[in-house]
């Protein structure tokens, strides 16, 4: 740059700055007082954060509240014995090893190689020795079954 166009932009500057003072201040100040509100905003947040809350639900209580008219709803979840331990529960088996098989999360029951039935997680797993049993406890037939 030459000397000139320097001090020609200097002049500019100078020009635009003093016609436009009292806006630019303004604007600079309101700026200012909004990072500042934002900065305080997120260290107040910081401070009132608190802790998530956990709800803690017993598996017998969590089960009959699915289906509350189902008598026989407690067998399908695993009970504790007075030690603490979980008592094995009957109807969670190998899914090869029952007639036919249904899951806690769905009302349909299935034939154990069916592909649906595959699906099921083995900890949702209920076993039926029979199709009335199935429909007895409120599961219907899937398509797989005939």
């Amino acid at each position: 740059m030459s000397m000139t166009s320097e001090k020609n932009w200097k002049k500019k500057v100078k020009e635009i700055f003093s016609k436009y003072e009292s806006k630019i201040v303004i604007f600079l100040g309101m700026v200012l007082m909004a990072v500042i509100a934002f900065e305080a905003g997120i260290l107040q947040g910081q401070k009132w954060q608190k802790d998530p809350m956990i709800v803690e639900v017993p598996a017998v209580v969590a089960a009959n509240s699915v289906d509350s008219g189902n008598a026989n709803q407690a067998e399908n979840v695993s009970a504790k014995t007075e030690s603490g331990t979980p008592t094995e529960n009957i109807n969670q088996k190998n899914p090869a090893e029952c007639v036919f098989v249904g899951s806690k999360n769905s009302n349909k029951y299935h034939i154990p190689t069916c592909s649906y039935a595959k699906r099921i997680k083995p900890e949702n797993i209920v076993c039926f020795k029979d199709k009335a049993d199935a429909e007895m406890k409120g599961y219907v037939a899937d398509k797989c079954v005939k």
